[in-house]
């Protein structure tokens, strides 16, 4: 009744005052029932509004820039603030109609504002444009409150006179007048001089898409649709976080009934979609523009010079930016406008236009395509089009040139299906692409056909009477062993991969690069694992001279120098080259890459170790986001044990007993003895941790049982040693350990001192010292222990300790009252051992002590209730983005905060919450209706 009763308002002021009949529902915010979704991120924006002279919110259409405004609109609305609406169109292209209508929209936020403007424009004779334009600034500069002017649809203006208009408008504004103007196209209006003095806020595609979190928000909130996540993950990356396309897509029931089959189909089979993007985008485009795009949709990225050859238009340059102009879903993909691409969906939605062209037309498309993708030597490009055409010939010898650099860029799925489409009768007489395939299907872990494969290889190289492949045949030969070297070491057959790569490393010069790196880095994982140390940094050094410049394998090698560092008890320097691994890896191939996940599960050790409890959690959810079907041993091992662990320590057993379990199917699926084996060490920890000795008996006798069993090779053997004898150990000490085994104990000690490896040997130091002081040996176990203190002081360890010294604190204790005064500076670090050593499931604050339950009570108290009524709209938005797996900078870049604050806002929920972990937090904010 109230919107009624303004509009009739509305419209009698109208009808009575001007000379011009305007329409009154182009000065309010098209009307909606209610708001599609609540987006905080962008919501959250409005203040800034009103520190800026103007807000430039640019986007294509289906982008939510209408909704967006128009809940910044309402926001202010209610406030002491004049909200000025105005949405244009192609009729609003008259100088006087537009300046009628902008006066109109201020004249209608109060009773009597504007009058002497109203009067000018309707005044007979007419007044001139620039004397109404003066009386409206002065009327504006008179009011006292603060006024938001919002223009919509502006890119429906195309008279240059407006836009001077608006010019002088920005450039001659008093201070209390805040322009909103949302656009699709750029506006061809100056703004340089507002940059310079930050007084211009510009949105763009960037900004408006939807996040996974807001997709996710919409999906269960909006239209009630409980997706799995990676089959939400999948619409996300369809849509690319189009609005409108997300809704489309949603509310399709296709998306409940076969959500792949859909998305996969989505941009040719929607009609929904077909015909919103003919209204929104090719109607309103040229016919010269429509055809070149539509030509340039075989791409999947293109330029300038493509756009002409390809394209079919005069000049590429004016071409890209009158797209970029309109924003017709293009971006550009490197920071100086070189290489652009289309939308995902509108460049389906033209591809399937393509066959208006005819067959023949389109492959000479595609051969002009291959062509310039030659010419320019970028031969995986150049791969897809000869696919395209047919030419399996052309395409092999691309293939054979570019197939390196695809294995370097993790790009083994594309590599693997370009196999697929090449005759197998053509495919099984090129030895170099057959060689390229197998190694990506290595790389993707798809091991069990690769010995055979590789026979075959070997078989046919042999027989082979080709004068090429004879000449080549001692080069292709090492290509096989590097390979062989390679399966052995992800089969962990590490003694296997030795014997394959070292004679290789005799003359690495002879090896091609991608080879040499290869080489190089499977004797960086085998020494790690042999504890030879030395022979790493040599590798490095090697490498670091025949590699001049970025290379995939800097990665790998940084990861295991790093893994070296760390196990030598150089937590600091193995830090830095870990961070760099990353960094590469990252540039190189990804984060979900082989390589970067490697890197990101040794960081997370690294913090676990130093009790970083939080920021473990975020690098192992990070790397889960990766495929962990593909990664190396010691990174599943690394990831799922420190899973577990930390799931332990919140007081969460069926967790910690269910990851370790999928740890487990891991070894089992892919032949990992020392895996399977750590798997009973890990669980032997787990029992004691509960107090329950009689099982670790138990699963101690079933690990021993397994080591009867198996034949693992050499290095493997001493490795999956340690493990048992750490575990037998444990058990040990749940008695009264003899002293044979506690002479066991420092006969691997000195070892591992001798190799160099300072910090496994730590883990055994404690254990022995544990046991002597259990007999009654202190001065022996202050000696067993003392070097490992020194170690844990110089490098900030502390889980090693807390987690192996349960129950330890009284020998501690009695250590720091014995100590030497040169060993004095320990005591710092002794008591702060003590004092932060609590029993479990209190390691990490005030858990719920039934380690049965990993769940939260189902009851919620009054008190809680309340708690929880305190957490704040902030502190709400942080819980939603932690529950996507976003790390605290992440949040805080999200947010435009420091991270720093990101961290004492989750200091205070937790509080508020009662908890001590984000897990916790998440599982209480849910129950409390918080969050989804």
């Amino acid at each position: 009744m109230r919107q009624k009763q303004d509009l009739r308002g509305m419209r009698h002021h109208l009808s009575s005052n001007w000379r011009l009949p305007l329409i009154p529902t182009k000065l309010s915010p098209p009307r909606r029932s209610q708001p599609l979704f609540s987006r905080k991120r962008l919501e959250s924006l409005a203040p800034a509004i009103m520190k800026h002279a103007l807000t430039l919110v640019q986007a294509p259409a289906g982008y939510g820039k209408t909704t967006l405004v128009g809940q910044w609109a309402d926001k202010y609305r209610g406030e002491d603030k004049l909200v000025a609406w105005l949405s244009l169109s192609e009729e609003d292209n008259s100088e006087r109609r537009f300046l009628s209508y902008l006066i109109a929209s201020l004249s209608i936020t109060k009773s009597n504002f504007c009058n002497e403007s109203i009067l000018a424009i309707n005044s007979e004779p007419s007044s001139s444009i620039e004397v109404v334009e003066s009386i409206l600034l002065a009327e504006l500069e008179a009011s006292r409150e603060e006024i938001l002017l919002t223009f919509d649809d502006y890119h429906c203006i195309t008279n240059p006179e407006i836009h001077s208009l608006m010019l002088r408008l920005i450039k001659n504004r008093p201070e209390n007048l805040h322009i909103i103007i949302a656009t699709r196209s750029e506006i061809p209006i100056r703004l340089s001089k507002l940059k310079l003095e930050n007084q211009l806020l510009i949105l763009g595609v960037s900004d408006l898409r939807m996040d996974f979190s807001e997709l996710e928000i919409f999906l269960n909130e909006v239209v009630e649709l409980d997706l799995p996540k990676n089959v939400a993950r999948l619409l996300y990356e369809v849509s690319e976080g189009w609005v409108a396309g997300v809704q489309m897509a949603a509310l399709s029931p296709r998306l409940r009934k076969e959500p792949k089959q859909f998305l996969n189909e989505f941009a040719s089979g929607s009609k929904d979609l077909k015909n919103y993007l003919h209204e929104v985008l090719v109607e309103l485009l040229p016919s010269d523009c429509e055809e070149a795009l539509v030509r340039c949709s075989i791409l999947e990225r293109f330029n300038v010079s493509l756009c002409q050859v390809v394209g079919g238009v005069s000049d590429g340059n004016a071409f890209l930016e009158k797209l970029s102009r309109l924003n017709l879903f293009i971006f550009s993909l490197d920071d100086n406008n070189e290489w652009f691409r289309l939308h995902r969906l509108f460049s389906d939605f033209l591809r399937e236009r393509l066959g208006q062209l005819g067959k023949k037309e389109v492959l000479a498309l595609h051969r002009l395509a291959c062509n310039w993708f030659v010419a320019h030597e970028l031969w995986s490009e150049a791969v897809s089009h000869a696919l395209a055409i047919g030419n399996s010939d052309l395409a092999k010898t691309f293939i054979e040139r570019c197939a390196s650099e695809m294995l370097e860029k993790s790009r083994t799925a594309t590599l693997v299906n370009w196999g697929k489409q090449i005759p197998e009768h053509e495919l099984s007489k090129n030895i170099d692409i057959r060689l390229a395939i197998v190694r990506a299907q290595m790389l993707m872990m798809e091991l069990p056909p690769i010995h055979g494969l590789l026979h075959e290889l070997e078989s046919d190289l042999q027989k082979s009477d080709d004068v090429d492949l004879m000449e080549r045949r001692e080069d292709l030969q090492k290509q096989i062993q590097t390979t062989s070297s390679l399966l052995a070491l992800l089969e962990d057959r590490l003694e296997d991969a030795r014997r394959s790569a070292e004679p290789l490393m005799e003359a690495p010069s002879e090896l091609n690069r991608f080879e040499y790196e290869v080489v190089f880095n499977v004797l960086g994982y085998i020494y790690l694992h042999q504890m030879r140390f030395d022979e790493i940094v040599e590798v490095q050094r090697q490498a670091a001279r025949l590699t001049n410049k970025l290379h995939f394998g800097e990665g790998y090698r940084k990861s295991f120098e790093g893994l070296a560092w760390f196990w030598r008890g150089r937590l600091d320097r193995a830090e830095a080259l870990l961070g760099e691994s990353l960094a590469i890896s990252e540039k190189i191939a990804g984060r979900r890459s082989m390589a970067s996940v490697t890197a990101i599960a040794s960081l997370a050790e690294l913090c676990y170790e130093r009790n970083k409890i939080e920021e473990a959690e975020e690098l192992l959810a990070s790397a889960m986001t990766g495929s962990l079907d593909a990664c190396l041993l010691i990174t599943a091992q690394t990831i799922y044990s420190l899973l577990a662990r930390i799931s332990k320590l919140r007081g969460e057993k069926a967790e910690s007993w269910i990851l370790l379990d999928k740890l487990e199917k891991v070894a089992m699926k892919r032949g990992w003895v020392r895996l399977e084996g750590h798997c009973y060490a890990e669980r032997i920890q787990s029992d004691i941790w509960e107090g329950d000795g009689i099982s670790a008996t138990r699963e101690l006798g079933r690990f021993e049982q397994y080591l009867e069993t198996v034949n693992p090779d050499v290095i493997a053997k001493e490795l999956l040693h340690d493990d048992w004898l750490i575990s037998k150990a444990r058990i040990e000490l749940l008695n009264q350990p003899s002293k044979g085994f506690i002479k066991e104990l420092h006969e691997r000690i000195t070892v591992l001192d001798r190799q160099g490896a300072l910090y496994r040997s730590a883990k055994f130091r404690m254990l022995a010292a544990l046991g002597e002081w259990k007999i009654g040996q202190t001065k022996a176990a202050k000696k067993s222990l003392i070097p490992a203190l020194a170690l844990g002081q110089a490098q900030g360890m502390f889980r090693t300790f807390a987690d192996e010294l349960q129950g330890g604190q009284c020998l501690l204790k009695n250590i720091a009252s014995s100590l030497d005064a040169h060993e004095m500076r320990l005591m710092p670090y002794i008591e702060g051992l003590v004092n932060n050593m609590e029993p479990v499931p209190k390691l990490l604050g005030n858990f719920e002590k039934d380690l049965e339950s990993d769940s939260l009570p189902s009851d919620i108290s009054d008190l809680e209730l309340l708690s929880a009524s305190e957490v704040t709209e902030r502190e709400r938005e942080i819980l939603e983005l932690i529950g996507d797996g976003l790390f605290n900078k992440e949040v805080a870049n999200l947010l435009g905060i420091s991270e720093g604050t990101v961290k004492w806002h989750l200091k205070n929920l937790y509080s508020k919450l009662g908890v001590s972990s984000r897990t916790q937090a998440l599982k209480r904010a849910h129950s409390l209706k918080l969050i989804n």
